[in-house]
């Protein structure tokens, strides 16, 4: 399991995504400089709010770009090139139970890329936060003015958020990844496979069939909660 909340028995392992692939880290030269404020993804997945042409034109005034990888450039998305960005933003109005399945990994990787997030009230986020450090968290775009003011007047609270993300980053990297998976393959899947070997083939079967329908039922449950329910940052039910 990606998060917590989401291990409901004894045979739930919970194991954080993997960084995003080749990420390449924020330019130190940049120090405090807060410019572009970026969300990596698709951009139907950021809340309308954060797309419209007001909130883009109030953080023109405060000197903030809003960019948004999500399309295709040559080729590729570019969601692990972080070298220019100065803020990760991530707000997305998704149901109450699609959220609770959301791994942490926009934190993770904005840690490992050393750049402050603002992001919405996720669990998976929630999790890990450990102090404001980890990250600042925001549900309309008057927090997100307030939180770059905040960050442009005292950049020595940025680069507070930098290294502490650098030192939270630690328990994510790929070799910290690859422990984990060998620890659980090596462990607990190694000692339910001998215990399924002396089992019967009948048995087997059975569990088999029964662990087939109940995957259906869950993916069904799970695609039905990503298009209903409330969704708290528009304080809407869909």
């Amino acid at each position: 399991m990606q998060n917590k909340v989401c291990i409901d028995s004894k045979t739930d392992i919970l194991i954080p995504h993997w960084p995003q692939p080749g990420l390449i880290p924020r330019l130190k030269e940049r120090g405090s400089t807060i410019e572009n404020i970026v969300f990596k993804g698709d951009e139907i997945n950021l809340y309308e709010a954060f797309r419209s042409p007001e909130f883009k034109q109030r953080l023109e005034k405060l000197g903030v770009k809003l960019k948004i990888n999500g399309l295709p450039q040559n080729g590729s998305v570019m969601w692990h090139d972080y070298s220019t960005d100065d803020l990760v933003l991530a707000v997305r109005d998704i149901t109450e139970k699609d959220a609770l399945v959301k791994p942490a990994s926009k934190l993770v990787n904005a840690w490992i890329a050393g750049v402050p997030a603002l992001l919405g009230p996720e669990p998976a986020f929630g999790e890990q936060r450990q102090s404001d450090l980890d990250y600042i968290e925001v549900t309309t775009p008057q927090a997100v003015f307030e939180a770059v003011k905040l960050l442009k007047s005292q950049p020595e609270l940025y680069q507070r958020m930098v290294a502490n993300g650098h030192k939270r980053a630690e328990d994510f990297t790929t070799e910290k990844m690859i422990q984990r998976w060998y620890e659980f393959l090596a462990g607990p899947v190694a000692d339910g496979y001998k215990r399924w070997s002396k089992r019967t083939q009948v048995s087997r079967m059975a569990e088999f069939s029964l662990r087939s329908i109940q995957h259906k039922i869950a993916y069904r449950k799970a695609t039905y909660n990503r298009l209903h329910g409330y969704r708290p940052i528009s304080g809407t039910h869909t």
